[in-house]
């Protein structure tokens, strides 16, 4: 790591840096969101589609929550009635690179470790969808 030892990273808040960044992915839905939305702007009738069993409260909470820390935006367009459309910022596009490289680390080290089991299972297929875009 550079020659710096584990504790002045600490000390230089890489430790608080990191835990609040894995804090914002732990959402349910945050890295659904972030890997639909790395393909293409998305409305917000497709993300429901895009992601089964999400209700409408809930993505309209996770959209709010994703566009105040900058990782995704939203424009209105007038028409009538409005469209909306949400998609990555710069900041959402770097994280989806984090996602890829934390993939890339998993199906290397991941899968000579115990079985993941229960809530620790990957939702739906995020660990093929990331796998295939990382290939």
């Amino acid at each position: 790591m550079g020659g710096k030892s584990r504790a002045s990273h600490i000390d230089n808040g890489v430790h608080h840096l990191a835990a609040v960044t894995i804090s914002l992915l732990a959402g349910k839905w945050t890295i659904g969101l972030i890997l639909v939305l790395a393909d293409e702007k998305q409305r917000f009738t497709a993300l429901q589609r895009l992601l089964p069993g999400i209700s409408h409260h809930v993505l309209t909470k996770e959209l709010k929550r994703l566009q105040a820390y900058g990782i995704i935006s939203r424009t209105v367009y007038p028409t009538t009635p409005p469209s909306v459309e949400y998609e990555l910022t710069t900041s959402g596009a770097a994280l989806y690179v984090v996602l890829q490289s934390a993939s890339e680390w998993a199906t290397r080290f991941l899968d000579k470790a115990p079985s993941l089991g229960g809530s620790q299972r990957l939702p739906g297929n995020s660990r093929e969808r990331i796998n295939s875009d990382v290939a």
